[in-house]
């Protein structure tokens, strides 16, 4: 009895968010985040956030994204994934777009850079940018 409520207890924990592991497929490792004005350094957008979803696939050399809930910004010329931690700028490692928002999209990428990326993906960020906001409109840590 006393196995069982452990066991249901730390699935549980796998529900929460910040608990849950990224999802891994098929050769396919699923990031997920939430993008905010306020995870940007510099700050970015006071009001503006989005989801992401992230997929990788090493084997095929593939990045793939989905934004959605996208609010708070306006002129969006490009969006990326960077290597920094949490509270620090990094140069870009993966290039999804320049131009108006693309929600959906893949990209071709180094095999080695989406393998440490799914090593350490606390380690890397996905921002998306506008006129207004150039070093980054809203930031989400993978």
């Amino acid at each position: 009895m006393r196995a069982r409520v452990l066991a249901a207890c730390l699935l549980g924990l796998l529900c929460l968010p910040g608990f849950a592991p990224a999802a891994v497929s098929a050769g396919t490792t699923t990031l997920r985040t939430t993008m905010l004005g306020s995870n940007e350094v510099p700050k970015g957008a006071p009001t503006g956030s989005a989801k992401a979803l992230i997929t990788l696939n090493a084997a095929k050399g593939k990045v793939c994204w989905t934004f959605s809930n996208v609010k708070g910004i306006s002129g969006v010329n490009a969006a990326h994934i960077h290597k920094a931690p949490k509270g620090k700028a990094g140069n870009v490692v993966v290039a999804f777009f320049t131009g108006p928002l693309k929600k959906t999209g893949c990209v071709k990428a180094m095999k080695a850079v989406i393998t440490a990326i799914e090593k350490t993906p606390s380690a890397y960020y996905v921002n998306i940018h506008t006129n207004k906001y150039q070093a980054g409109a809203i930031r989400g840590q993978l």
